[in-house]
């Protein structure tokens, strides 16, 4: 913080809620502005921790931990304000396209594209832009131009 950067917090692997309430904790005590901290891997058990304590909820889309359809089901249930979405390519199964995957998801589900949009460009604009290092982006509309996943093939 003391260079301008918003923090970001990894919760744990296991008792991911207790890790959270803990980081919050410890944030607080630090007296951290919790508008500057973004909370990342959260699940259905910890999105509402974050955001109730004023931080940013990061999501990681994995295959075997939180999927698309289940992101969607978050966005459902807090709305889109300070939400992130992100992809990783790291240890386990992991879909680097998890993030596009998403927002063809957020479609089925029946979100608009101006609900997708803040979270995939204006949170992460809004949240990271904090830091003064982010070019200015303006008020241009951005489109989104993410195709229908291809059906799945077989080689039978």
């Amino acid at each position: 913080l003391d260079h301008g950067l918003v923090l970001l917090v990894h919760s744990p692997h296991v008792n991911k809620k207790g890790g959270t309430e803990r980081s919050i904790a410890i944030l607080r005590e630090m007296q951290v502005p919790m508008g500057r901290v973004v909370l990342d891997h959260m699940t259905e058990e910890t999105t509402g921790l974050a955001l109730e304590a004023g931080c940013w909820a990061g999501h990681s889309i994995y295959p075997s931990k939180l999927t698309p359809e289940r992101m969607a089901r978050l966005v459902r249930r807090y709305g889109p304000e300070r939400l992130l979405i992100n992809s990783a390519a790291d240890w386990g199964r992991s879909d680097p396209l998890s993030v596009p995957k998403t927002v063809f998801q957020l479609r089925a589900a029946g979100f608009d594209d101006s609900e997708i949009v803040t979270i995939v460009w204006e949170n992460p604009t809004r949240c990271f832009g904090q830091s003064g290092r982010l070019p200015p982006f303006g008020n241009r509309p951005v489109q989104l131009a993410v195709a229908s996943p291809s059906p799945q093939t077989s080689s039978a």
